[in-house]
């Protein structure tokens, strides 16, 4: 990983749980302007990740391994379509689609895609400081992962993943344009989310000041889960990879995995999961003994992320909800070309 400072360590821990750079800054004991400093060096080598709760929003991560295809124009929702290489050529695109509409996006993906597997995030996890399986080694100002630790509860990472009903109900497009500017950026103040999406879209509502607050307090918040922060290698160094699990053992691998530093993400089912991370080469042997550990089941191996590019969009959610409820338009769009290929794109 990254070389990381004893200062910059503090912060970006205590970022899980800021709202605000002011509070990472309360919580730090740091000055504001040098937790600000941090932040943004943070951006430049990784990414800080805003979390929400999906369920509440009635949102489903999906995790999609497709035959090779060319990309064109995909149904809305859809987030990225990336290369993979491997024992069988693979695509991966990933997705966050309303609960309801699951099916519809798979029938209406299908037309032009032929999918092997589709993982459904009931449970999406990502990996975070708080869960603690790492240690930091202030003379080597390096954070490394805590297998033994690790190797203490991987026993008892099997519990079966909730699954939750098809509903249609969505959040208030005020609260859909603040989340998504957080996402966009952690910090980004609810005031300035909103004023984007008007000058994105003029069809808006207009809000005011104090309407926004009420939002946050509200809304906003109870869906918010706290930060996470990812750090990046250079991709044609350390490529990222993709792992596919499936089987008995899957959950309890994918638990495993995102909880090493260098794993970004996983998308987990009772009996299948996928996990997304930038392993160095230092950690295989001990990956690999996690994985057998838990007897995991990869039938395609390990998959390689092409380095070269990536196709991605993120959807102006707010625009496909219509008297509170998420709604299915038939819009196909086209993702933009990008050779950065770090995992910026993928769902917080």
């Amino acid at each position: 990983m990254n070389k990381i400072s004893q200062k910059e360590f503090e912060v970006a821990k205590s970022l899980t749980a800021a709202w605000t750079i002011g509070e990472a800054a309360r919580i730090t004991r740091i000055p504001r302007s040098t937790v600000k400093r941090i932040v943004e060096s943070i951006k430049q080598r990784g990414r800080i990740y805003f979390r929400v709760n999906y369920k509440m929003l009635n949102l489903l991560p999906l995790a999609i391994l497709a035959e090779p295809f060319k990309v064109g124009k995909m149904p809305q929702y859809t987030l990225s379509v990336r290369k993979l290489y491997g024992l069988k050529p693979l695509y991966l695109i990933v997705a966050v689609v309303p609960t309801a509409y699951f099916e519809t996006y798979i029938e209406e993906l299908e037309k032009t895609v032929k999918i092997v597997e589709i993982i459904r995030g009931y449970e999406y996890s990502v990996w975070n400081f708080e869960d603690g399986f790492y240690k930091y080694i202030p003379e080597e100002k390096r954070i490394v992962p805590d297998f033994g630790k690790l190797f203490d509860v991987i026993d008892a990472l099997s519990w079966r993943v909730e699954k939750w009903p098809p509903d249609k109900r969505s959040p208030d497009k005020i609260d859909l344009a603040i989340i998504q500017g957080r996402m966009v950026d952690a910090f980004m103040r609810p005031y300035r989310a909103v004023k984007k999406a008007l000058k994105d879209d003029p069809t808006f509502p207009k809000v005011t000041v104090q309407a926004i607050s009420y939002h946050v307090r509200r809304h906003v918040k109870p869906a918010w889960i706290g930060n996470s922060v990812g750090y990046f290698y250079d991709p044609s160094e350390v490529p990222l990879r993709v792992y596919y699990f499936r089987g008995d053992a899957a959950k309890s691998a994918a638990r495993a995995l995102v909880k090493i530093p260098s794993f970004f993400n996983a998308f987990i089912e009772n009996d299948k999961a996928l996990v997304v991370g930038q392993p160095p080469c230092n950690i295989q042997e001990d990956i690999y003994k996690v994985l057998q550990k838990v007897k995991a089941e990869m039938p395609y191996g390990e998959l390689l992320v092409d380095s070269s590019v990536v196709y991605k969009r993120i959807p102006k959610y707010w625009m496909y909800v219509e008297n509170g409820e998420w709604t299915w338009k038939s819009q196909l769009y086209e993702l933009e070309e990008s050779t950065d290929t770090t995992p910026r794109e993928f769902p917080p």
